[in-house]
């Protein structure tokens, strides 16, 4: 399948420009293996919930901790893991 990738800011076109270039592939190439990389991550996460369950509500504030040390927003750590958002924890 063909798609064509717009960015609405050129920083992120730089920035996609610039890790292509250090990794000596195309752009679309850069794009192709981070697509495949994010869906093999999914499925690991998806494969962990399925196997461990839900993470117990107590461990809510070791998912906001290591969201927001990585600079990810927490309620989107928490959805990625299957569990309620730390809002709705709290």
């Amino acid at each position: 399948m063909a798609m064509t990738l717009r960015f609405d800011d050129d920083n992120d076109a730089t920035r996609l420009r610039a890790a292509a270039a250090a990794e000596g592939v195309s752009m679309n190439e850069f794009v192709r293996r981070s697509v495949h990389e994010r869906l093999e991550r999914m499925s690991v996460l998806q494969k962990l919930r399925e196997a461990w369950g839900p993470l117990p509500a107590d461990a809510m504030d070791d998912v906001h901790r290591a969201a927001a040390s990585l600079g990810i927003d927490p309620d989107h750590a928490a959805e990625l893991l299957g569990v309620a958002s730390y809002r709705a924890a709290s």
